[in-house]
């Protein structure tokens, strides 16, 4: 087992660099189960489906090239992203629709955002 620490990463969309700019980058999926009904009354469960988002958590910036105005910019386009959580080790690549992320935040800290897009595809690991 080899665990890792976030670190001396990478993060591209659409061949864009946002990586200075993510503090978190993380693939959920989520399990859709059903019940399939027998006899006994127990049932047994089965998959239904997995959906999968990618969560991007990023200091806000409003300069051109900024990922939040990539974000606004590119809203409802299907883009690719693809994750590097360990140099030159295996990336983390989908196709996801692009949404907007929040704006503002709090007085006198660092303005951070974080989004959730859909992947229209299981991540691929390679």
């Amino acid at each position: 087992m080899q665990p890792y620490v976030l670190k001396d990463s990478t993060l591209t969309i659409a061949e864009d660099d946002f990586t200075a700019a993510i503090t978190q980058a993380v693939f959920v999926p989520q399990a859709a189960w059903g019940w399939a009904p027998s006899l006994c009354g127990t049932g047994t469960p089965y998959l239904i489906e997995v959906r999968w988002s990618c969560t991007l958590s990023y200091l806000q910036d409003l300069t051109d090239g900024s990922l939040t105005l990539y974000l606004l910019t590119h809203v409802g386009e299907t883009k690719t992203v693809v994750f590097t959580p360990v140099a030159g080790g295996k990336a983390i690549t989908a196709d996801m629709m692009i949404s907007p992320g929040q704006l503002g935040g709090v007085t006198s800290q660092l303005t951070t955002a974080t989004v959730t897009m859909p992947l229209f595809d299981e991540p691929a690991v390679a």
